[in-house]
């Protein structure tokens, strides 16, 4: 969740807190990863031209809820970037602070579908499918896995072959990789639900003797670095994506029209393990 609020001197940032504070206020981008810091970056600039400061808070109930929170600060606007609950939603809604939700402009279900549209078009017919059971992606696996699903339904393919993962528990993608990669499986290719997930799918090809992209394709999502270097993935245009929320949140802020977040961010890149 980032917050812009009017910056009213250096009081304001002090009262804000620091330490081991999940409410960042003097420089919250560095507290950020991946696509939300490059994110909060436009934002940060965007919103300082207008004489906003952005806060970053990540909702937790077990360390502050957001009426103790709004105890603190008063922002003039929220960008809900995912996991903000009905009755949360309910409680800002109450007070003067407007919202701006980003969550489902990125379509997961588009990424998964988008995986089986590339493996297919390879010419793959038999797919595995590597489920996050993560509880915190539980959400955006279920939509990722729910696109394959009907993609590969579309395309007349078989079921999906669903092996379900935890990336804290390494046993559980080796013994996914000994299934698909089995005497008599016909499962030439896998959706991994993210980078993370394929990446460790790779690795257990390489600890086998086996070659990514030619004895198991494997395609991740999100374009992590470390996936820079051989996965096929579904990449967000990170860049897009963030001018088009910073604009959504000046236009709230500035009274203009009402923004819309549509727009194609999701992108296919080929690389050599699929």
């Amino acid at each position: 969740m980032l917050g812009a609020a009017r910056l009213a001197g250096p009081t304001s940032k002090r009262n804000l807190g620091y330490g081991d504070s999940n409410l960042s206020g003097q420089s919250p981008v560095r507290r950020l990863h991946g696509s939300l810091r490059n994110c909060a970056n436009h934002l940060d600039i965007a919103l300082a031209a207008h004489g906003y400061v952005l806060l970053a808070h990540r909702l937790d109930e077990s360390l502050r809820t957001i009426a103790e929170l709004w105890g603190m600060v008063s922002p003039e606007l929220v960008v809900v970037m995912g996991g903000m609950t009905g009755p949360d939603e309910r409680a800002i809604r109450g007070t003067h602070t407007r919202l701006l939700r980003t969550n489902g402009f990125i379509s997961h279900e588009q990424a998964g579908s988008l995986q089986v549209e590339y493996l297919t078009a390879k010419g793959h017919r038999t797919l595995g499918y590597a489920y996050s059971v993560a509880s915190a992606v539980e959400l955006v696996a279920r939509e990722r896995h729910g696109g394959a699903a009907r993609a590969a339904s579309a395309f007349a393919l078989p079921d999906l072959s669903v092996e379900k993962i935890d990336p804290r528990q390494p046993t559980t993608v080796a013994r996914a990789v000994d299934r698909w990669t089995a005497p008599g499986s016909s499962v030439t290719a896998v959706c991994a639900h993210n980078d993370e997930i394929a990446l460790m799918i790779l690795e257990c090809l390489y600890e086998r003797g086996l070659r990514p992209g030619v004895d198991l394709s494997v395609i991740g999502v999100d374009d992590i670095p470390a996936a820079r270097i051989n996965l096929t993935t579904v990449r967000v245009d990170v860049d897009a994506w963030s001018r088009a929320v910073a604009d959504g949140a000046l236009s709230i802020l500035l009274g203009n029209e009402r923004p819309t977040l549509e727009g194609e961010y999701l992108e296919v890149v080929a690389r050599s393990s699929a």
